[in-house]
């Protein structure tokens, strides 16, 4: 295969990089290059950026979801009793437990009102998560001897117009009462309570304009709900976590769904799959555009080698040879081109990455001030063989030309 390919690769080398007689021919075969550099170059930039978003979004997902969750099969809310909670706090593997109970609820605050979750949790709740490493004002604590706080999402917290420097100001608290608590004819249909806003965070839109977090007995007591009245226990663990959901399904038998952090949000997951799929054809395409110069270059070099073709055809070189000559020349200019382009690319990145240089609009609202990167290798494969195999498949007819002349 190599000798093969030895007489081919001596005459594409000499045909690329050896001044040619027309200068136009010269100049498209730079331009042909130089557009496969260019468009790896893009490509790659735009992936890395993508694929910093996307670690980015995973991980502020993270960062507020549990590693393990556990919620009732049916209903919302359940009884659990202490023994069974006792279990699963012993079982191998599990480090951090923390009852949860969510109600819907209407929050007033001076004129301002808006409907968020009430989410009540234990103490070691922030041992569940990293939401507290996301505070922007106060910290996490949620109750005291005397009083019991709010830990507001940052969209709340703005709609509300809150204040937690305030002390003689309140969040009022409306929660709809269950049908055993609404009585005679005539009584309100929410129960409702104050609570005072101590600290605000800000992880991810979608959180920070959802919850409200509260300690545990204070949703129990607006809903009317005993003290292991739960919606759902979440979890951290220091174990495998097959090991561990397989131990705690032992324990909790077909009434309890344990779920991890893809099983519990498996359309951000699959998104993120669907947006680069759709990002790498876009790119693709692209790319396919910018190569159709090798058609335009290589006709032009192919008609005025004719001469010269016929030449290496009487010194016995066959035509197969010939077709291959072309097909190498379209090869050798796309990898050289995506090879530069690649390089420059990284460069620009490994810069962005480390000083920063380009920012993010109206940065300071954002959890980052500048567009992430992540370089990934198996893109940087997957694009040098995608400018290549581009570039190879518009090679092939004026490689079919030429072997015909």
């Amino acid at each position: 295969m190599i000798k093969r390919l030895k007489v081919p690769f001596f005459f594409a080398i000499k045909y690329i990089f050896l001044k040619k007689n027309n200068r136009a021919i010269n100049i498209l075969s730079i331009i042909t290059m130089l557009s496969m550099a260019v468009g790896s170059m893009a490509m790659i930039i735009v992936m890395s950026v993508f694929n910093g978003f996307e670690t980015l979004a995973i991980n502020l997902y993270e960062s507020f979801e549990p590693q393990l969750s556990i919620t009732p099969s049916k209903g919302k809310v359940v009884h659990l009793d202490d023994f069974l909670i006792d279990k699963i706090k012993a079982t191998e593997g599990v480090e951090n437990v923390s009852l949860i109970l969510e109600s819907k609820a209407y929050f007033k605050y001076r004129d301002k009102e808006t409907i968020a979750i009430l989410k009540g949790v234990e103490p070691s709740y922030f041992k569940t998560n990293k939401i507290s490493d996301f505070l922007i004002v106060g910290d996490t604590l949620l109750e005291d001897a005397n009083n019991s706080y709010a830990m507001l999402g940052l969209n709340i917290a703005e709609k509300l117009q809150i204040k937690v420097d305030d002390p003689f100001e309140s969040l009022a608290v409306y929660v709809p009462k269950s049908s055993q608590q609404i009585g005679i004819a005539g009584d309100m249909p929410f129960e409702h309570s104050y609570i005072s806003p101590r600290s605000v965070f800000s992880v991810y839109q979608e959180y920070d304009e959802k919850y409200v977090i509260v300690p545990i007995s204070f949703v129990q007591y607006l809903t009317g709900n005993s003290d292991f009245s739960i919606s759902s226990i979440e979890i951290s663990i220091n174990q495998s976590e097959a090991l561990v959901k397989d131990r705690l399904s032992k324990i909790l038998k077909n009434k309890w769904k344990i779920s991890n952090r893809l099983e519990k949000n498996q359309t951000l997951y699959k998104l993120t799959k669907v947006e680069k799929m759709i990002t790498y054809l876009v790119m693709g395409f692209i790319l396919f555009i910018l190569s159709l110069n090798f058609i335009g270059s290589l006709t032009m070099h192919f008609l005025e080698k004719q001469k010269d073709l016929k030449v290496l055809l009487y010194l016995g070189i066959n035509r197969l040879q010939i077709q291959r000559i072309y097909l190498l020349i379209g090869f050798l200019q796309s990898f050289v081109g995506g090879v530069l382009g690649l390089l420059f690319g990284v460069f620009v990145l490994v810069v962005q990455y480390f000083f920063e240089i380009i920012k993010m609009p109206g940065s300071g609202t954002f959890v980052i001030s500048a567009y992430p990167v992540e370089i990934r290798i198996l893109d940087i494969f997957f694009i040098l063989f995608l400018v290549v195999l581009i570039s190879f498949l518009m090679a092939l007819w004026p490689a079919y030309r030429a072997k015909n002349v």
